[in-house]
C-alpha cells in the first residue's frame, strides 16, 4: 500500500470511531435542563420565596441606608451600602464600590437617613476627588475616614458621626 492510503486509511478510522458524547452535546442538554427547571419549578420556589421575603422585617423605604448588623432601627451603626463612583482621573474606567458603617447616635442616625441622598451624593463627591492610587493606598485610609466623617458633619451642623468603618472598599 501506498503511504496515500495509510493516511487516508487513518483518517477515515479517526471519522468512524465515536468517543462518546460530545462536549456541545452535554452544554445543550444541560442548558435544556436547567431552562427546563427553571420553567416548571419558578411557579413552585417563587411564592416560598416570596413568603420568606414577606415575613423578615425591612424598613420599607428602600433607599440603602440600614442599621448594620442585627440592630434595629433604632440602636446601633447606620451603613450606607453600594456608594459606587468612579475615582478621578481614571476616565470612566475605573470604579469603587464601598460600604460605609457610621457610628452615630440615634438622633443623627434618623437625620441621615431622612437625609440619605444628599448624604449619598456628598460621601460620593468626597471620595471621586481621590485618584486610585489615592484610593488603594492603605496609609490614606484613617485621613479617608476623616475627610468623609468631616463632610458628613458639616452637612448635619453638629458632631453627629463619631466614627467611620469600611467593611467595603473594592476598587475595579
Amino acid at each position: 500500500m501506498s503511504d496515500e492510503n495509510l493516511l487516508d486509511e487513518g483518517v477515515d478510522d479517526f471519522a468512524t470511531k465515536s468517543s462518546g458524547p460530545s462536549a456541545v452535546m452535554l452544554l445543550v442538554v444541560a442548558a435544556l435542563g436547567a431552562g427546563a427547571g427553571g420553567w416548571f419549578g419558578g411557579p413552585i420556589v417563587t411564592p416560598m420565596v416570596a413568603d420568606i421575603m414577606a415575613s423578615e422585617p425591612s424598613d420599607g423605604d428602600g433607599h440603602g441606608a440600614r442599621p448594620y448588623g442585627d440592630a434595629s432601627a433604632d440602636d446601633g451603626p447606620l451603613a450606607i451600602d453600594n456608594l459606587i463612583l468612579n475615582p478621578a482621573e481614571s476616565g470612566g474606567s475605573r470604579f469603587l464600590i464601598a460600604t460605609l458603617v457610621l457610628d452615630t447616635d440615634d438622633e443623627t442616625r434618623a437625620e441621615l437617613e431622612s437625609r440619605d441622598a444628599e448624604a449619598r451624593d456628598l460621601l460620593q463627591t468626597v471620595l471621586a476627588v481621590r485618584t486610585v492610587a489615592e484610593l488603594s493606598d492603605i496609609s490614606l485610609r484613617d485621613e479617608i475616614r476623616s475627610d468623609l466623617r468631616i463632610a458628613l458633619n458639616t452637612m448635619l451642623g453638629y458632631e453627629g458621626v463619631h466614627r467611620i468603618f469600611l467593611p467595603q472598599f473594592v476598587i475595579q
